[in-house]
Formats: structure tokens, sequence, C-alpha cells
């Protein structure tokens, strides 16, 4: 007697079969293709564009006295942005900005570093070195430009006078300035280094600044 053949299997199962994983497959090349970034077709934000055109100016402004000694009456005016980065020197003393500081290093020592200035350019000591200034109120401006002539973007920036009373005594004022569509003001802070060095004399008071937008 011939041996029995197994039971096979409905061979009508097997298109059904293959069609449901043809649609796994098709569902998990959906999925993939949704996750993964296809080369040219990511999103990119735009470069910021620099400036072409100052937002404005600042006036910087305060009564300066002059000290009947030696060792004394030099004075800086520069400004940082927001973040403590230099941005440009507006005003140094003649003898200082001359290279006089190499002789008296007491003289504005935090803005000779900040400013890195013995690096800088005869155009850069031409710019800032004006008339010797006279006792009274006095005003210099910042054009809003940075150290090499470029505007600078809208933001708050920090204006900082330092001005050197007797040999290592110095006076500090900083204040911010923000620099953006409307007329604003701001009066800065005095600092004495060291604190005795009020009695040395007060080269400057009521330091503030003025930003009007163009």
């Amino acid at each position: 007697m011939a041996a029995r053949r197994p039971f096979a299997v409905p061979h009508l199962l097997q298109p059904l079969a293959l069609v449901s994983s043809a649609l796994v497959v098709a569902a998990l090349a959906v999925l993939l293709a949704s996750m993964v970034l296809v080369p040219g077709c990511a999103r990119t934000e735009p470069k910021a564009t620099a400036p072409t055109k100052v937002p404005g100016k600042v006036t910087i402004s305060y009564d300066l006295n002059r000290i009947n000694k030696i060792a004394s009456n030099q004075l800086a005016v520069w400004i940082e942005d927001s973040k403590g980065n230099y941005v440009r020197t507006v005003f140094a003393t003649r003898f200082m900005a001359r290279g006089g500081y190499k002789e008296r290093p007491q003289c504005c020592p935090t803005w000779i570093k900040i400013s890195g200035w013995k690096d800088a350019s005869a155009q850069e000591i031409d710019g800032v070195t004006g008339a010797t200034q006279r006792a009274g109120r006095v005003a210099v401006v910042w054009d809003c430009t940075d150290k090499n002539g470029r505007p600078v973007p809208r933001g708050t920036y920090v204006y900082r006078v330092e001005g050197n009373l007797f040999w290592e005594n110095r006076v500090m004022a900083k204040g911010e300035i923000p620099v953006e569509d409307k007329s604003t003001t701001s009066k800065a802070a005095l600092e004495y280094i060291p604190k005795e060095a009020r009695d040395a004399g007060e080269l400057f008071l009521n330091v503030t600044a003025e930003f009007r937008p163009e």
C-alpha cells in the first residue's frame, strides 16, 4: 500500500501573504523617508548680513576738570559691545595715544589692554587724538562704526571713560546705551581705583550718553 502524502497548505493564501509583506515594506519606506533629510532639500536659516548703514550717533558727555599735578590728566573714551568685546576708541589724549603709555603705564591700563593699543595703526591713532580738551562740559561722538569703519548692528553697547588722576590713581565711568530705532539717554556710574583715588582729584564727573537714530 502506497504511503499517504502529508496534507498541503492551499496556495491561495500565498498571494495574500506577499501583498501584506509588500504593504509593510512600503509603510516602513515612507516612515524612513519622512525621518531622513534629502540632500539639497534641507531648510537652512538665512545668513545674517552685515549692516550697510550706521544706525545713528552716540554723544558721550562729561564735566572735565584739569588736575594741577604731574602724572595726571590722561583720558580715554571707548566702546564695547554687550559681551565686553572691544568695538573702537572714540577719544584718547594725545600724549598717551601716541606712545606715552610706554613711559607711564599707569595712564589708562584698562583701555590699553582692552583696545590692544600697542598694535593700533597710525590711522587709528590719528582718528582718536583730537585737540586738547578744555575744562568744562565736553562731548565726543561715536558714529556707530567699529575700529575698521564698518557700521555696527543695532543692540546695546557699553561706553567707558578711564582717567588718570595721579600716577596709579584712576577713575572709571561705565554705562550702557541702547542703539535701536528710538532716541535714548543714560548716565554712567563712576568707580575710583583704588577707592582712595578720589582724594587725588576729580578729572571728570556726570558722564552721560545720548543716542539719536538716523
